[in-house]
């Protein structure tokens, strides 16, 4: 995976557009696979961190977290 700068920023759009779209419990599930799952498109991102320089990483890697955490927490919220 190369990662552009605009990588995080186009995961949360496509994440948070997705998220609003899941309309069951089901649906919901495979938002959750496809963007945290251990094959998902944020946990690709983190996986590659290390093949960043070390600005680049430290960067991307703390913008990635973030996003990480807000998700889960929309996840949380959708799901309740």
């Amino acid at each position: 995976m190369t990662i552009k700068p605009d990588s995080v920023s186009q995961i949360e759009s496509d994440a948070l557009r997705e998220l609003q779209a899941a309309d069951n419990l089901d649906s919901l599930e495979a938002w959750r696979l496809a963007y945290l799952g251990r094959k998902g498109r944020l946990t690709g991102l983190l996986r590659t961190l290390s093949d960043l320089p070390l600005e680049l990483r430290k960067t991307v890697g703390l913008e990635s977290n973030v996003l990480k955490g807000q998700l889960e927490a929309a996840h949380d919220v959708r799901k309740a």
